[in-house]
């Protein structure tokens, strides 16, 4: 094939991609190494950074995920 370096770029960032979100997924799946009484407004702030950056990334990779919390947002 022609594309051999690019197919091998493009695997490795797909490689690089899945370690990251599964950094991410043990990072908030530990509540973001926050106990309950350390979390403050800051906290929450932060986490809906996160979260819209998520959706940023979705939408650039053509994903729609449905908002279990849209409701809750009205």
């Amino acid at each position: 094939m022609d594309n051999d370096k690019q197919i091998t770029g493009f695997t490795n960032g797909i490689a690089r991609a899945m370690s990251r979100i599964e950094a991410i997924t043990q990072h908030l799946d530990d509540h973001c190494n926050l106990a309950p009484d350390d979390v403050t407004w800051a906290s929450v702030g932060s986490i809906q950074n996160v979260d819209a950056k998520l959706v940023e990334i979705c939408k650039f990779l053509g994903i729609t995920v449905n908002d279990p919390f849209a409701q809750e947002a009205q």
